[in-house]
């Protein structure tokens, strides 16, 4: 994988003043590192392959130089130098599917991050306040219909408080104790 090709901080950088060039590059910049990922995933697959079949000429060999039980042959291909350069080769092979999937899980990310600034700026998040406004830490700024429901649940229980004040039989007295 060539390093120069990508520049993670740079392609998952957002500007929140070019929010119109990110969501154009948004789809690029994908497709470039999922292409990548499917073909360090496919170079995997590859070296694995290679890998399996040198093991399988050299297990061959160690038959030939008579280890018959799998332990002799074992040894025998497991400090080859062949075995140990392609083993080391499909380290780094997966080592680069695994960056280039994490690379592909963070464009993930940076969209929902634009759609997610997208309702800001729709929001007039970014324009700034028009006046300032001192809201102390620990409180909360109540949403204007949750207040205006809590108004007409009080004035609705008021009011039927009042109805059954009002039904009470008017004979019901309260002793005062002397």
């Amino acid at each position: 994988m060539p390093e120069n090709e990508y520049n993670y901080a740079e392609d998952l950088a957002i500007d929140p003043d070019q929010l119109d060039e990110a969501w154009l590059n948004q789809p690029g910049l994908y497709m470039k590192y999922a292409q990548a990922h499917a073909q360090a995933v496919l170079d995997k697959d590859k070296v694995w392959e290679r890998l399996k079949i040198r093991r399988s000429q050299l297990i061959k060999e160690a038959k030939e130089t008579g280890a018959g039980n799998a332990t002799l042959q074992e040894a025998y291909y497991r400090d080859h130098k062949d075995h140990i350069a392609l083993k080391d080769e499909l380290i780094q092979a997966e080592y680069d599917c695994s960056i280039l999937q994490g690379a592909c899980i963070a464009f993930s990310n940076r969209k929902a991050a634009l759609e997610n600034m997208v309702r800001l700026w729709i929001a007039e998040y970014y324009v700034g306040p028009q006046q300032p406004r001192d809201i102390p830490g620990g409180k909360r700024v109540v949403d204007m219909t949750v207040q205006a429901a809590v108004k007409g649940a009080r004035e609705q229980r008021s009011k039927l408080n009042a109805d059954i004040k009002a039904t009470e039989s008017p004979t019901k007295r309260t002793r005062k104790r002397s």
